[in-house]
């Protein structure tokens, strides 16, 4: 399953990321520069849509977008942080003002890598949070490839 262009813009909506720096616009030339290079590296041609590792791509740039001087990791913690506080802010809405139900579905259970830093936060629960009209797969967690990508990510410095 990959998350549609819709989905995309729907992300960039609720968690209140587009403003003066970051356009609706660029927000478009972002999901399209970067599924289509993720699609073509994964050889899914017929299929279109962003792959977790292009959403994640896309969460990196976007945290290096709003958050200029912190070291990358900082700035993703601080991206996510930011999103996460942004969701609970609608939720309490919704839940106050009573327009609809609020998703209470339990969230994913974090993915922690073996031999990880014990100071070090994930939050594949996001994902669980901001995709509410449908579940993910098993196929679109986190995989041993994944894994790799962020090996080797690290070492090239970008931690």
């Amino acid at each position: 399953m990959k998350l549609g262009p819709t989905g995309f813009r729907t992300f960039i909506r609720t968690c209140k990321l587009s403003n003066s720096n970051l356009s609706m616009a660029s927000v478009d030339i972002l999901y399209i520069d970067i599924a289509r290079r993720w699609n073509v590296i994964r050889g899914d041609r017929g299929e279109s849509g962003m792959c977790f590792q292009a959403f994640m791509e896309a969460i990196f740039h976007l945290a290096q977008r709003r958050y200029k001087t912190p070291p990358l990791r900082e700035q993703v913690e601080a991206l996510v942080n930011f999103c996460e506080y942004q969701l609970e802010t609608q939720e309490e809405k919704i839940a106050l003002y009573g327009r609809g139900t609020v998703d209470r579905r339990p969230s994913l259970a974090m993915f922690q890598p073996e031999g990880s830093r014990s100071g070090t936060v994930n939050h594949m629960h996001l994902l669980n949070r901001v995709s509410t009209s449908s579940k993910l797969p098993a196929s679109s967690l986190p995989t041993p490839v994944d894994q790799q990508l962020v090996n080797s990510m690290s070492s090239r410095g970008i931690s």
